[in-house]
């Protein structure tokens, strides 16, 4: 069996259903502005909150101030990515669902992010960064659910020369910290392998808790695999 890894499902579903009609009929509320904590801060829920805001494993720069370690997802990445991707193939591949060749190409990725993009609403993907500023993996929150859910799901993934080294702690908090603030959800929630300890203890480290087990929850590695699932809710981050 590999080592756990830093991988997180990019496209967990969510838990709760909620019908169509309503979804549409809410698709326009949007919370007010209210106070978040995140990595102990109190902070205005807005779009200028600083993404400064990342966990206990947040990358440092040489004056020990936290860096931030995510953007926004562009088409120009499509490159970074995709080479990432086929240099991490073989890594990954016990930790996400069966890909085609075509994933793995410039086109494919191309096509992900442009179709990423095309869903605000409901998809809000980053790029994780290393301390050098490169690409090291990809993190995202979907199924962006409006109403009286306000949630969404997490998924990250950290290349295999990039783990071990907080960058998937500090990406985490960061992007938590959007959901509450910047996109003024109430809930964040994501689901590991039984076995991946590693990506586990990242979510606990952001202030996630367990809340059960999803037996044969996903396909993942050509099977239908078991999940533990964890949420965090604002009122609880930090």
């Amino acid at each position: 069996m590999a080592n756990p890894a830093n991988v997180l499902e990019l496209q967990v579903p969510r838990i709760i259903e909620i019908d169509v009609g309503l979804r549409e009929a809410v698709r326009q509320q949007r919370p007010g502005r209210r106070p978040v904590s995140v990595g102990g801060k109190r902070e205005l829920a807005g779009r200028h909150v600083s993404h400064r805001l990342a966990a206990s494993g947040s990358v440092s720069t040489c004056d020990n101030e936290a860096m931030t370690v995510t953007r926004p997802l562009t088409p120009g990445d499509a490159d970074t990515v995709a080479e990432l991707l086929r240099v991490n193939r073989d890594f990954l591949a016990p930790w996400e669902p069966v890909r085609d060749d075509e994933y793995y190409t410039a086109d494919g990725q191309r096509a992900v992010i442009e179709g990423a993009l095309e869903r605000p609403d409901s998809v809000h993907p980053r790029v994780i960064l290393n301390e050098a500023g490169r690409v090291a993996g990809r993190i995202s929150l979907s199924e962006i659910i409006r109403g009286p859910v306000q949630s969404c799901s997490l998924g990250y993934w950290v290349s295999a020369g990039d783990n071990g080294r907080g960058l998937a702690t500090a990406a985490v908090g960061e992007v938590v910290a959007v959901a509450f603030s910047d996109l003024g959800l109430h809930r964040v929630q994501a689901g590991t392998l039984a076995h991946n300890v590693r990506s586990q203890r990242v979510l606990e480290r952001n202030g996630f808790t367990r809340i059960g087990m999803a037996p044969a929850y996903l396909n993942i590695a050509g099977r239908w695999q078991d999940h533990i699932l964890f949420q965090v809710v604002a009122e609880q981050a930090g």
